[in-house]
């Protein structure tokens, strides 16, 4: 039988490969975000494999799930299960009538999906069924079901690669002791660069200098790719690692076809870099989800947790400034009830309070104009976070003149992210400035596509933006065309 955990991430993944949620689940997880991030990730499911199987975009939103469901799994349960599936949802919900599996499979699988989605709503019919005690017609339909489901995952983790490696370990461990024989290294290195320099060591020794070239392209090739090889260096690599990479070198050759050792080296040294690259790989989205979780949401916790540090010192001031008004006042009686003598005395007093309270009231209006700033900013993160996307009532042609009135706009996005788009801006916007790295001193203004800029490159922009004292704009639009319609209408609206 499933465990409850072990169902929940079966559920938890089904609904994270329905990207018509997401915009549900967006709007759920916003009005919760701080307790259902901080809750999910001391859940015991949180680092589920399942979660990795796809993009990162989907190990997102099925944590984002996860803090839910950790929140209030049955509200949360039912609205995603209504959304995905009202028919189905009003089927199971009905207590009257128990479960038959064939009237599930009829609601559950559509010709105009793929096998994947029919199997993951099954999935979430299961988990719905079980999570509410629902009866069955019969036993054997529910272990039917069951079934179906633990099948599906079944062989999820497992690596073929390995499966077909512990059943021919004993030649590929001959096969790799006999090339290491024959070029004199070590057979059990501990990381990469220990088999990389014994491997060039000894070619370079024994005067084997056709596979150079092709050995130090490797690292060469990586790094005009932006990757630098040499990082990868240190990686660690276990006997499977090594086993793995012969069984896919033998696998060229037909049955009693003695290998070529030679040739072998080259395939080891590519095959090993691959398999650091796709380590490190992992380490850093590791890291990525363990250090920056929800990075735009805690940009705007850190501008919330300003704003409430002002709003507690202006509090402050205010209490400063009525004793002082206070102080005043009674002064001011005193000086009606004394002397002349005693009034002048008064009235020098009076001049340092005075003075102190111009200062406090002039650094009151400060700090007012700081928070309004800051509630302002984040004002403008949420309307990007949140805002739909806007139809643009202009035509292209109209949109691309009223742009290329301006000679000195900049374009922003990370490099690589959007080389199409940006190909399609220049031919349409011959005067536009495309971001490659550095900002030039003359930009007018910046439109920032938040899409598709890294995190780095995001901070540096709107840094610069700032010091320079340079109106940016965030771009919401995919398409070339929409994107003009929305730098058009921007503009328009700054002149106006």
């Amino acid at each position: 039988m499933i465990d409850d955990n072990k169902m929940k991430v079966y559920v938890i993944g089904a609904f994270g490969s329905q990207h018509k949620l997401y915009k549900k689940i967006d709007e759920q997880f916003l009005k919760n975000k701080y307790q259902a991030h901080r809750l999910a990730i001391k859940d015991e499911c949180y680092d589920s494999p399942i979660f990795k199987a796809q993009s990162i975009e989907y190990e997102v939103y099925c944590k984002r799930i996860l803090g839910l469901f950790c929140i209030d799994q049955h509200y949360f349960f039912d609205l995603l299960m209504k959304a995905s599936n009202e028919k189905l949802f009003n089927y199971l919900n009905n207590e009257d009538v128990a479960c038959d599996l064939f009237k599930i499979f009829e609601m559950c699988f559509n010709s105009k999906t793929d096998g994947q989605e029919n199997l993951d709503m099954m999935t979430l019919a299961f988990g719905y069924a079980r999570w509410h005690k629902r009866a069955w017609i019969n036993v054997e339909a529910m272990q039917t079901c069951e079934k179906m489901i633990e099948d599906q995952f079944a062989e999820f983790g497992r690596k073929s690669t390995l499966n077909l490696l512990n059943a021919d370990k004993k030649r590929c461990r001959h096969a790799w002791s006999e090339f290491c024989m024959i070029h004199g290294i070590a057979q059990k290195p501990k990381t990469f660069y220990e088999f990389y320099v014994d491997v060039t060591a000894r070619l370079e020794e024994y005067g084997i200098n056709r596979y150079q070239a092709g050995l130090h392209s490797i690292p060469v090739t990586m790094q005009s790719d932006g990757i630098d090889g040499l990082f990868l260096l240190g990686s660690e690599i276990n006997e499977n690692d090594i086993l793995i990479c012969v069984r896919n070198y033998l696998e060229r050759f037909s049955e009693g076809v003695k290998p070529n050792s030679d040739a072998m080296i080259e395939h080891m040294i590519t095959s090993l870099y691959v398999m650091a690259l796709i380590r490190e790989f992992k380490k850093v989205k590791v890291y990525y989800f363990k250090h920056n979780q929800e990075t735009v949401f805690r940009e705007m916790e850190n501008y919330e947790e300003i704003i409430k540090n002002q709003n507690e010192q202006l509090l402050k001031a205010n209490l400063e400034t009525n004793k002082l008004r206070s102080e005043r006042d009674i002064l001011r009686k005193n000086k009606i009830e004394s002397e002349k003598l005693l009034l002048g005395e008064l009235a020098k007093s009076q001049k340092p309070l005075k003075e102190e309270i111009k200062e406090l009231e002039k650094k009151l209006k400060n700090e007012r104009e700081e928070i309004q700033a800051h509630e302002q900013e984040l004002k403008r993160l949420r309307l990007v976070l949140l805002a739909q996307k806007p139809e643009y009532k202009i035509s292209h042609e109209s949109a691309k003149l009223e742009v290329n009135q301006h000679k000195k706009l900049m374009y922003v996005s990370s490099r690589d992210y959007a080389t199409m788009k940006i190909k399609g801006l220049k031919e349409e916007i011959p005067h536009l400035m495309i971001y490659e790295g550095n900002m030039p001193e003359k930009a007018t203004a910046i439109f920032i596509d938040y899409k598709q800029i890294s995190h780095s490159d995001y901070y540096e922009v709107i840094g610069w933006a700032k010091r320079k004292k340079i109106p940016y704009h965030f771009i919401q639009s995919k398409g070339v065309g929409e994107t003009i319609a929305e730098m058009a209408v921007t503009l328009k609206n700054c002149e106006s």
